[in-house]
């Protein structure tokens, strides 16, 4: 057991630092595109005022770009081992009421813009990355410093630029260029560092399905659902394949947040099947028209005469319309 443990934390360690190194990597490359921009706006025409301005900014990356680059790198590389007790940064905590100064304030909006660019790039690669780390360190979740989150990352390049010292104006003129750099790169760090784990057995296939977490409210609405005698719904003895659920919404493909109208690849090898409510107000539909003499809502035209004489109205097609 001590061995196993030992393993799994050795293995978290070598991510962490494949990580890093594959993160830092971009960063040189990220210096020198910042610098072939500002090289361009500064020999574009302008007013005086706005051309020594784009030379100023070129002149100033020149001079501390490369601080800027180094002052990034270490405090990635002290990041990549989460200490017990997360040191204080100079972005307050959110969660506590503090005055802030306008230099930590604008910093703090700056590295947020930058680490939510990395997480719409690469939520996907981070969700798994951070289960599997999750796994191998029995841990509930990442400590808020990991340097796998994207606000740590973001972080320390806003900080960092503060300290070269570069001008924030600067960083507002390559702000498109750091997100779009950033972001792809990082998602192609976070894919390898996947990789990685996957090549060493932690979790191969990953279910999302024991992590979804429903209200009591909508376990007690969907109880009925779920283990219908009609098999209304997904469930372990007859809608499961391959470990994926096979049930699918009817329509435009997206979940609408109702369970009526389920049409999924077949219910024990017997075609389609649907919500047992779904029946159910199919017959109180029928019925009602019926004895009413009219449509019922949502039926349309009559289908035509019954054997009996009697005009048919059209059932409902499970999914649509309800």
């Amino acid at each position: 057991m001590a061995s196993s443990t030992h393993k799994n934390t050795l293995l978290a360690e070598q991510a962490r630092a494949l990580f890093t190194e594959r993160a830092i990597r971009a960063l040189p490359e990220l210096a020198k595109a910042i610098g072939d921009k500002l090289a361009v706006l500064a020999e574009q025409p302008g007013s005086a005022r706005e051309m020594q301005e784009q030379r100023d900014a070129l002149l100033a990356f020149q001079k501390n770009g490369s601080v800027w680059v180094q002052g990034t790198i270490s405090a990635w590389s002290t990041a990549q081992t989460t200490p017990r007790v997360a040191a204080q940064s100079r972005f307050a905590d959110s969660s506590k009421f503090e005055l802030m100064g306008n230099e930590v304030m604008e910093n703090q909006i700056l590295a947020s813009r930058l680490a939510l660019r990395l997480l719409d790039f690469s939520s996907w690669e981070l969700n798994d990355l951070r289960l599997r780390i999750q796994h191998l360190e029995a841990i509930p979740e990442l400590h808020k410093d990991d340097i796998f989150r994207p606000e740590v990352l973001a972080r320390h390049m806003a900080e960092q630029w503060t300290d070269a010292p570069l001008p924030r104006q600067l960083w507002l003129t390559a702000q498109n260029l750091i997100q779009k750099t950033m972001a792809e790169r990082m998602l192609d760090v976070y894919h390898a560092t996947n990789e990685f784990l996957v090549r060493q057995g932690v979790m191969a296939e990953i279910d999302l399905r024991p992590l979804v977490r429903r209200t009591p409210s909508a376990v007690t609405a969907n109880s009925a659902f779920r283990s219908g005698p009609e098999g209304a719904g997904p469930n372990t003895a007859c809608h499961r394949r391959s470990g994926r659920w096979c049930c699918r919404r009817v329509g435009d493909g997206r979940f609408r947040g109702q369970h009526i109208g389920w049409r999924c690849g077949g219910r024990q090898g017997q075609g389609r099947c649907v919500a047992g409510d779904t029946k159910r107000r199919q017959s109180r539909l029928r019925r009602d028209a019926h004895a009413d003499g009219h449509h019922a809502p949502g039926q349309g035209a009559h289908a035509g005469p019954r054997r009996d004489g009697a005009p048919q109205a059209l059932a409902l097609q499970p999914g649509f319309g309800l």
